[in-house]
This record gives structure tokens, C-alpha cells and sequence, in this order.
């Protein structure tokens, strides 16, 4: 979505531009952009692969723990296997080739992009974050990120911590460049591979990226080093609101004190709840009749028993999430 309305925007401005999506994620059907060219690409021989990460089998297991060993060597093969997917590929890079690209905007999510970037020779290239600016980014940009006081993205915690604080951030930093460490020596084998044994390291490739555009707002962020290649360009995802349809507008029309939207975002599916978990919600919900509930929830066609004896809750698959709010 984010990278989408980077595209609309640069559209707006005369620019022609194209949207090269190589798919990672089979749940993930959205453009971001309904304007731009799009060029999808599935890389991934085996999609399954994806589904063996525990937060993909159930999102709301108490035990899940996305940061385990296992599912980090997971998303590690699935990012290769993706990457290597692509510059494999000689009919898909001589396509892209082809486009002749002056800039490349690339997600900083692993090292393949600047790769990529590199072999079809895109002259400029920019890095872009749909998440907060964190201590990855700063590693690109050569940025000091000092655990003492900047708080790993990860963390959940203040510029003010505490010495255990400290330690604990130091600790989810050593995981986050761990994780970097032995991403990064697999990927540029990859290209090293393909390409020969003096392809540049995709970290120095990163480096020399002229600017990064972060979803992020810089007035809320914590005091910590930055760099002018930082453009905070948050809200640019955030269309304008519309008005409410019929059946929607109703709803909200009959709470008495207000309406509440209830929402677990697009990668944890309500269906997957657990019975027990699901009772207790629709209690909760229940015990506040002068409030109207809407909760998306992926199949209430199947659980339609759980909710007709609530006569102020209502499941919808989807709904506009800006101007219901």
C-alpha cells in the first residue's frame, strides 16, 4: 500500500512509472495502486513454504513467538528462494532490462533489491520503509543507533530506559544483526553465483542509496542520530474519507454513546480463534449494550450462530477502515 501511493504520487507528477511485485506472500493479493503498470512475478516454486512460519498456522496461539530460530531460518530460505528466484530468471531480467529505468525505489526488507537494482543497471536508487525508521535502516545509512538510549524497533520501549531496559534492547539488537549477518553472506553468494565472484557486496550497494523515504512521523519519533538522506513522508497511504454506505451508517446510528470498530489487521484471520476467545470478546462486547461492535471477521457466514443472540455486535468481512474511523 505504501509503495503503491509513492507510485500514484509520482504519477500525479507527470512521471511514468511501473510497479514490479515479485510475490512472497500468497495471501497477499493487494496492488497498493489501481493506476500505476504493475508487473507481478511469482518466483517461488513451492508457496507452501510459507505456511510452515507457526504465526501463518495460527496467529493467536499464547505461545507463538514469531523471533524463534526456526522461523527465522524460514523467512531467511523464503527471501532466498524468492531472490533467487528472480535473478534466475533471464527472460524476466531481460524484461526489466528493457523498461530502461532511471530510478529503482526498493523496500528494505532483505538485500536482493539492490542487487537487482545493480544487475539491470538503474542509475539512482532510493530505499523506502513503509514501517518506523529503525536500527536496520540505520545500519544502511551509517547511521549511529546507541542502545543505550535509541530503542530497538522491536522493543516497545522509551528513550528512558532503565539499566535491565538496556540490556534487553541491547539484546534485540544482537538478534537483529545476527539476523543481518547470516542473511546477508547467503545473498550475496546468490549473486556471486549468477553473476561472478566480483559482484559488489549488496550491503555497499545499499549504502550508496541517495535517499530513504520513511513511513514514519518525524515530529513523534524519539531524540536519536539521524541523517538528511531521512525523508519522513507519513500519511501519504491514508486516503481521503468517504461517506459510509447505507448498512454501515445504521449501524453506527444506533449506538446510543458511539460505535466501536474492532480489527486484527489482514494477516490475522478471526475464524482461526479459538471457540473460548471468541466467547469472551462477544461477552465483553455484550456488557456495553449502548455501544454498537463491528468486527471484521474474515467468514461470519460460518460462525453466524456464534453471533445472532448479540444484537449490538456485527461481523463484516471488510470495511473501510478510514472512514469508518
Amino acid at each position: 500500500m505504501f509503495s503503491g501511493k509513492i507510485a500514484d504520487a509520482l504519477l500525479d507528477a507527470g512521471h511514468e512509472v511501473v510497479v514490479y511485485m515479485p510475490l512472497m506472500d500468497p495471501d497477499v493479493k493487494s496492488n497498493g495502486t489501481s493506476r500505476a503498470r504493475i508487473i507481478r512475478y511469482q518466483p517461488l516454486a513451492n508457496e507452501n513454504t510459507w505456511y510452515s512460519v507457526s504465526f501463518k498456522k495460527d496467529p493467536f496461539d499464547d505461545g507463538t513467538d514469531i523471533m524463534t530460530d526456526e522461523n527465522i531460518e524460514t523467512f531467511q530460505q523464503i527471501m532466498d528462494d524468492v531472490c533467487e528466484g528472480q535473478i534466475s530468471n533471464k527472460q524476466l531480467l531481460q524484461q526489466l532490462r528493457e523498461e530502461n529505468f532511471d530510478l529503482a525505489m526498493g523496500e528494505m526488507f532483505d538485500y536482493c533489491a539492490f542487487g537487482l537494482f545493480e544487475v539491470l543497471n538503474i542509475p539512482a536508487r532510493i530505499l523506502t520503509s513503509a514501517v518506523p525508521f529503525g536500527e536496520g535502516h540505520a545500519m544502511l545509512l551509517g547511521v549511529p543507533a546507541p542502545p543505550s538510549y535509541v530503542p530497538s524497533l522491536l522493543s516497545g520501549m522509551t528513550d528512558d530506559m532503565s539499566y535491565s531496559e538496556r540490556m534487553i534492547n541491547l539484546y534485540i539488537r544482537y538478534m537483529i544483526y545476527k539476523w543481518v549477518a547470516k542473511g546477508l553472506p547467503r545473498q550475496n553468494a546468490l549473486f556471486r553465483r549468477y553473476f561472478g565472484d566480483d559482484f559488489p557486496c549488496l550491503m555497499s550497494l545499499a549504502h550508496k542509496s541517495s535517499l530513504m523515504l520513511v513511513n514514519g512521523e518525524e515530529m513523534f519519533e524519539l531524540a536519536r542520530p539521524i541523517s538528511h538522506k531521512v525523508i519522513y513522508i507519513s500519511g501519504i497511504g491514508v486516503p481521503e474519507p468517504k461517506p459510509l454506505d447505507e448498512k454501515l451508517e445504521n449501524i453506527i446510528a444506533k449506538g446510543e454513546k458511539g460505535a466501536v470498530y474492532l480489527s486484527f489487521g489482514s494477516l490475522a484471520n478471526c475464524s482461526r480463534f479459538p471457540l473460548e476467545k471468541k466467547l469472551a470478546i462477544l461477552e465483553a462486547f455484550a456488557s456495553f449494550p449502548e455501544y454498537q461492535f463491528i468486527w471484521k471477521y474474515e467468514q461470519p457466514e460460518n460462525d453466524w450462530q456464534l453471533f445472532e443472540n448479540y444484537t449490538n455486535i456485527h461481523p463484516v468481512k471488510w470495511a473501510p477502515q478510514v472512514d469508518l474511523l
